[in-house]
């Protein structure tokens, strides 16, 4: 019983790894994006208010959405990383 469910999560292993890399692929790629773009409106927003042209309640709220855009990287390694436990989980059980 227990070789035929090592049998079946051999395909599932597998799977999981493709998703794995899958998903660092895009992640590594789409860092990029969002700390350039996070940096951006945070320079935008600093010198906003360092020459008056907002007041403190927009440069928060700004402030705010550039660093939800700065953690989207974050959350997705999260995920990876989980994805990655669940892929060493099967190689264990089928290696034992």
């Amino acid at each position: 019983m227990k070789l035929l469910l090592k049998i079946v999560a051999l395909p599932l292993m597998m799977g999981v790894t493709l998703i794995q890399w899958v998903g660092l692929f895009i992640i590594s790629f789409s860092a990029i994006f969002f700390y350039i773009l996070a940096g951006i409106i945070f320079t935008v927003v600093v010198l906003s208010f360092c020459f008056g042209l907002q007041d403190g309640a927009d440069c928060l709220k700004m402030l705010l959405v550039s660093f939800a855009i700065y953690i989207v990287p974050h959350i997705g390694e999260w995920i990876v990383t989980r994805v990655a436990v669940i892929n060493y989980g099967l190689r264990d059980f089928i290696n034992s």
